[in-house]
């Protein structure tokens, strides 16, 4: 800035402004002064965050999922399949004697209900032992395969054709 070249007229212009700034800047001070002595006598009324309750203000009472006694369900489905019999009944209708959704007896089956539950057929279970004597359970039947040792002692599952029948 080359000050050699300043009007007078532009010098008076520069001075009333920085008066007018200083003024500005005083009057702001005021301002935030007076609003720190407002909020400071209310510090406790005033929440940190809009919708947060204060000390002086009750909180809303939050409701806790209802969780019935452990065993409860176990001890109704049991009872419900009992009284079933040994032909069982579908998840559907156990679930409305029960009084619970179906996938939660669904799972309650699969998981642990295995201890005291049996499949009859596809989607109707009963009580393990309530299956008539006449009717027994289907086994499956597991091939096995013929091992034979090798020569080290250990067995092996290799197929030699020396052994093999019918060739």
């Amino acid at each position: 800035m080359n000050l050699s070249h300043i009007t007078s007229h532009s010098l008076k212009r520069v001075l009333s402004l920085t008066e007018r700034k200083d003024e500005l800047v005083q009057l702001v001070s005021e301002i935030e002064t007076e609003i720190t002595k407002l909020l400071s006598g209310f510090v406790g009324a005033v929440s940190p965050k809009q919708g947060t309750p204060t000390k002086d203000t009750p909180r809303k009472k939050t409701r806790k999922a209802r969780r019935g006694k452990s065993g409860n369900l176990t001890s109704k489905i049991v009872a419900v399949l009992e009284n079933a019999g040994p032909d069982g009944m579908r998840v559907k209708d156990i679930a409305a004697a029960v009084g619970s959704p179906a996938p939660n007896v669904s799972v309650w089956i699969s998981t642990t209900g295995k201890k005291f539950v049996v499949r009859v057929e596809p989607g109707i279970y009963a009580i393990k032992g309530a299956q008539p004597a006449a009717e027994k359970p289907a086994t499956t039947t597991k091939k096995t395969t013929r091992k034979s040792k090798t020569t080290d002692g250990k067995r092996s599952n290799k197929f030699n054709p020396s052994k093999s029948k019918g060739i």
